[in-house]
């Protein structure tokens, strides 16, 4: 490999991207997506002197796809958008489920403090013993309205 590539693996395949065009050259990210972006603008350096030209037809470089450099760095673009789409969902996703598994303990909690408030507390008022958890009734009533506002108490 030389210092005006950069090996990437996609779909299980390694390739170089280049990262140098004939007057400039980009370093590497360490993100496959965004380096591919960059090795395009390179590539379409290297392939035509000016800009004018970008839209001419050639064989796409090792890494790129499409009829013209346009094309390669419109699709680097458009897969980069794809992957970081797709990470960020999996991200809401993961987040939606921490938070529904908060509310679900919240819920749970809930319980609890109804149970106590319900059946009464047998210790003396604000000196708990060991065995026993004495909620005032304001406290709770502030947790289970902050479920309601949540969504997680009906």
């Amino acid at each position: 490999m030389s210092d005006e590539t950069k090996k990437v693996e996609e779909g299980g395949a390694a390739f170089p991207l280049r990262m140098n065009a004939y007057y400039y050259s980009f370093s590497t990210t360490g993100c496959n997506e965004i380096d591919r972006i960059l090795s395009a603008v390179a590539c379409a350096g290297k392939a035509f002197h000016n800009t004018d030209c970008w839209r001419d037809e050639c064989a796409p470089y090792e890494g790129h796809v499409g009829d013209n450099p346009i094309d390669w760095i419109q699709n680097a673009a458009n897969d980069c958008t794809t992957s970081f789409k797709s990470a960020y969902a999996a991200g809401i996703k993961a987040g939606r489920a921490s938070r529904d598994g908060l509310r679900v303990e919240l819920e749970r909690l809930a319980c609890v403090v109804g149970t106590y408030l319900k059946d009464g507390c047998n210790c003396d008022n604000g000196s708990p013993t060991e065995d026993c958890f004495c909620i005032k009734e304001e406290d709770a009533e502030r947790a289970h309205k902050a479920l309601e506002a949540d969504g997680g108490v009906k």
